[in-house]
């Protein structure tokens, strides 16, 4: 779907991810790889599960030791940038 609002293209996007954001949720990207350490994916997509804010998680692959995931924050709850800096400080990272 794209809306444009005089002339000028301000969202583009699929009606599902549009609604999303007029909801307040937001879907974080994210690729983890541990410090030195070897990290399960099954461990880090349950500490993802245990954020504050957090209303789903999907593993998506592993490459070298990096983990892939999507994160889908609660409506209202929080703003992407708010979010990950929270699971930074929770995550002790």
């Amino acid at each position: 779907m794209i809306i444009i609002s005089k002339g000028q293209v301000v969202a583009k996007d699929s009606v599902e991810n549009l609604t999303s954001r007029l909801r307040g949720q937001a879907t974080v990207a994210l690729e983890i790889e541990g410090r030195g350490v070897v990290l399960e994916a099954g461990e880090v997509l349950h500490k993802l599960e245990q954020v504050s804010g957090v209303s789903k998680v999907a593993a998506l692959e592993t490459r070298s030791g990096r983990h892939s995931f999507e994160v889908e924050t609660q409506p209202g709850r929080t703003s992407a940038p708010s979010w990950r800096a929270r699971w930074s400080s929770q995550a002790g990272t």
